[in-house]
């Protein structure tokens, strides 16, 4: 047996901009952002391309 538990996802929150999702680290707890589109993950939460000026 693995001594890390998968990741599962974080209740949907509106200020994500799609595609990103919210997931939360099945080891530590730890809420991170996972875009499939790009499989891009960070810490930092995602901000709208609109927003990015």
């Amino acid at each position: 047996m693995s001594g890390t538990a998968a990741p599962r996802y974080a209740p949907d929150d509106p200020t994500v901009p799609k595609p990103w999702r919210g997931l939360v680290d099945g080891t530590t707890g730890y809420l991170y952002y996972w875009n499939p589109d790009t499989n891009v993950t960070q810490y930092e939460k995602p901000v709208p391309p609109e927003a990015q000026l």
